[in-house]
């Protein structure tokens, strides 16, 4: 769901619910109940319900928050009969049924929650967000058990367009659907559609360059990709793919030059953190370790990504820093046990001699499970993604290829040449076009210096922001007495630019602005 869409349903949910019958003293209730449909977190939303619970409640709230913790602790059959009784009590109770969906989908119980949703839509047949709640839940069975539910994800988002035909939800979950269906074309002229709603929505060119991408129609996917970053320059979808797009067809500079370029404007999860360790792994796999290092680092840092603990974890192992690598490995399969798998074969000797219980719980189950049949995310068997009998450092390009999946790496030795001298903190720091200098400054030639015939030549970095001023000056390369030194400086930070742009928009850049002092006459 889309920010803008749950904004909506949020808006939609408060008007539609507070807008109905209440007993005295009900209404308190009914507008913490619908808090919960602004609450992200599940412990934020049962603290709600146990609020109203604790707050003597009308019937009818106690009763749906009785129900609301009992399906939270698996419940289900209790928590239909409590929203019921609820509903009982007041007919428009909609949202309840799907504050109940949204809880069951969210546990992975999905048939559940579409008989919440319908349930929803039942007592309120115009109800847009219990109908879109509806159609996502179903795509996700679709993609998840079983393909027979599309047909029902794509009639619930045509209702969707339908009862709001000016948003553009409904059509690009219809081309969403489409695209997963193979129905291509189709899938384009809906998110086309979209677009004409809402051409400022940089979700939508993503959705219209993976339809292009499924065709292999790689120009026009770039293009909308690109113009999504346009919107957006930190909107992780389309940097993730464009980046995947141009390494897959033997462009791994200019892969790596988008993923760099996006690292300022994507800082936090989980996009944030899927650059910067796409970004890790790719340098493993050409040999930069240090810069691999630092890049899932910073993944780390800004957390909640299975993979960039461990990469962590094997880079630890390869410089035998084994108590270092534990917690890494640990973090890692907390996250995501799966692929944690590969991991932990390649150094399976060690950790099995070092891990214990208490420490490393996680850690492990995925030792014990490696010998294991291993079932993927959609109920089919796997097979190990690296083979068995790499081990070690000797692992270290396999697991790279697991995680870039598909990249191509065979210009490596030449990124690898240009990169080895490239300090980490300076990468990112090329633009579609230059900052283009406005208004130049010259530096004065102090009156002691000119008559001493002092001479030379400075070379100044300035910072330029995204409007064009210079907010930091300093020294780069002087070759010249310090008092000349400091003239450039001074007269540099009185320049104006035309900020350099990336992918069409301002960004803040970095540029060097040569001075040369001359003795008068010459």
């Amino acid at each position: 769901m889309t920010r803008s869409m749950k904004l909506g349903v949020v808006a939609f949910a408060l008007a539609l619910f507070l807008a109905g019958p209440t007993r005295a003293g009900g209404n308190e209730d009914a507008r913490r109940i619908a808090e919960m449909a602004d609450t992200p977190d599940l412990p934020g939303r049962l603290d709600i319900c146990r609020s109203v619970i604790a707050g003597g409640p009308v019937p009818w709230a106690g009763i749906y928050c009785d129900g609301y913790l009992a399906l939270a602790a698996g419940n289900e059959a209790e928590a239909k009969a409590a929203l019921e009784q609820a509903l009982v009590e007041r007919s428009d109770f909609a949202l309840g049924a799907i504050l109940y969906g949204d809880l069951a989908a969210e546990k992975g119980r999905l048939e559940t929650a579409v008989s919440f949703y319908n349930r929803a839509l039942a007592a309120q047949p115009e109800r847009i967000d219990a109908r879109f709640a509806l159609g996502s839940v179903l795509y996700r069975l679709g993609r998840e058990k079983d393909p027979k539910y599309y047909s029902a994800a794509l009639e619930a988002f045509r209702l969707v367009a339908e009862a709001d035909p000016k948003s553009p939800n409904g059509w690009s979950h219809m081309g969403l659907v489409l695209s997963t269906m193979g129905r291509v074309a189709d899938a384009e002229s809906m998110y086309r559609r979209a677009i004409e709603k809402d051409p400022e929505d940089p979700f939508l060119y993503d959705g219209l360059a993976s339809v292009y991408a499924r065709q292999d129609k790689n120009e026009p996917a770039e293009e909308n990709w690109r113009h999504a970053m346009a919107l957006n320059p930190g909107y992780g979808p389309a940097v993730i793919e464009l980046a995947a797009l141009q390494a897959r067809t033997g462009r791994l500079d200019q892969a790596l030059e988008v993923l760099e370029n996006a690292r300022e404007a994507a800082r936090v999860a989980p996009w944030g953190a899927r650059i910067r360790r796409n970004l890790g792994f790719a340098y493993l796999r050409i040999g930069l370790a240090e810069l691999a290092r630092i890049r899932l680092e910073e993944a780390a840092q800004i957390g909640g990504d299975a993979l960039a603990e461990l990469g962590i974890a094997h880079l630890r192992m390869e410089a035998n820093d084994q108590a270092g690598a534990l917690p890494a490995f640990e973090a890692g399969a907390v996250l995501d046990s799966i692929l944690a798998s590969p991991f932990v074969r390649a150094w399976r000797t060690q950790l099995t001699n070092a891990a214990s219980a208490q420490a490393t719980p996680a850690l492990l189950r995925v030792l014990d499970g490696l010998d294991k049949p291993r079932p993927e995310r959609d109920g089919k068997m796997a097979a190990p993604p690296v083979p068995k009998d790499l081990r070690g450092t000797a692992a270290t390009d396999a697991l790279a290829d697991f995680v870039l999946s598909g990249w191509s790496f065979a210009d490596a030795a030449d990124t690898k040449k240009r990169l080895e001298h490239t300090p980490a903190d300076s990468l990112g720091d090329r633009y579609d076009t230059p900052p283009v200098p406005l208004e130049q400054v010259a530096a004065e030639y102090p009156e002691s210096a000119e008559a001493a015939g002092l001479i030379g030549t400075v070379q100044v970095l300035v910072t330029v922001d995204e409007k064009g001023k210079v907010v930091d000056a300093r020294q780069k390369v002087c070759d010249a007495p310090n008092m000349l030194c400091e003239a450039a400086v001074t007269a540099a930070r009185k320049w104006t630019f035309k900020p350099a742009t990336r992918y069409g928009q301002p960004v803040k850049s970095a540029v060097v602005v040569p001075f040369r002092f001359s003795a008068p006459g010459r």
